[in-house]
């Protein structure tokens, strides 16, 4: 059985995070300490780093627990060609409020935890694996993801790379488009832990070579719930490409919408045209997922 996040689990970590934070205080790069590990080395659990508008190039992993790193905003503070590993267990860690641009590979690489919340990730390139590859538990919210390509040889993930054995992973709320990879051109997933939550995202314009233009599935727990994707594109999966064939594996998958995707079938189980091979519902899908309009979808569910 498939859980989300506990409550217990969710309040440990609340109560970590607020920990000496009576005195936090707020960092200020460039203008106060003019290199980012001078800001880093004064930093105390709880603090925030504040990245002042402007582009800049930071190279650095975050082994501290419970920082902020916080932006003037996406468009004012641009990380240029940089990147950030995180290895701290926990999820307090906030990165906010920031673009990332041309980052060659991973502009955010979570080992341990991290929650990403209102950032850009534009513009990638390279043979690695997403704009964000999480490991761990994380949280991805209220950001735009776009223009990052991955299509070069069999790197996954355009956008998003999930897999690892955390005990929280939700993306919501985002934007993703415009990405490209050979596998996944806007999300991979390869989790081995509990159950990813992909919920609430419009996913669109994604693209590639091989498989799933929007996601691929490799691991077998994700709830895919409120998304919409249009456009996607991809000759084996134009929306979605699953590893595995039995029904009971999946989900729970409920009111997605799939609208005009183009390429291969819409939704391909590495096996079969059509879903599963046949032109029922699936009965993890039943009632829950829509499909709209597409040139090459011939086994479509029914709209209810």
């Amino acid at each position: 059985m498939r859980q989300s996040p506990s409550r217990t689990t969710l309040a440990v970590i609340l109560l970590v995070c607020l920990q000496g934070f009576a005195n936090a205080t707020i960092i200020y790069y460039p203008s106060q300490y003019a290199d980012f590990d001078e800001a880093y080395n004064v930093a105390q659990p709880g603090d925030t780093i504040f990245i002042e508008a402007g582009t800049h190039h930071i190279v650095h992993d975050l082994q501290k627990s419970c920082l902020t790193i916080l932006g003037a905003g996406m468009g004012n503070t641009i990380m240029y060609n940089s990147f950030f590993a995180v290895t701290t267990p926990d999820t307090c860690h906030l990165i906010k409020n920031i673009s990332f641009e041309a980052h060659n590979g991973n502009s955010i690489l979570i080992y341990g935890g991290c929650r990403i919340d209102s950032c850009e990730f534009l513009d990638g390139y390279g043979s690695d694996l997403g704009a964000i590859k999480a490991e761990a538990n994380y949280i991805i919210r209220n950001c735009k993801i776009h223009g990052n390509d991955n299509a070069s040889g069999t790197a996954y993930g355009g956008g998003l790379k999930l897999d690892g054995p955390g005990e929280i992973g939700i993306v919501e709320n985002n934007e993703i488009y415009n990405n490209t990879a050979y596998a996944g051109g806007a999300i991979f997933v390869a989790s081995t832990g509990n159950s990813i939550v992909i919920r609430n995202n419009v996913i669109y314009s994604n693209s590639a070579t091989d498989r799933g233009g929007a996601i691929c599935f490799v691991g077998r727990t994700c709830e895919l719930v409120n998304n919409t994707f249009v456009g996607n594109n991809a000759p084996l999966g134009s929306a979605f490409w699953f590893s595995w064939n039995n029904a009971s594996e999946l989900g729970p998958y409920h009111n997605n919408i799939i609208a005009n995707q183009t390429g291969g079938p819409a939704i391909y189980n590495g096996s079969s045209l059509c879903f599963f091979g046949q032109c029922n519902e699936p009965p993890r899908f039943s009632r829950r997922l829509f499909l709209l309009s597409q040139a090459t979808w011939t086994c479509a569910f029914p709209l209810r």
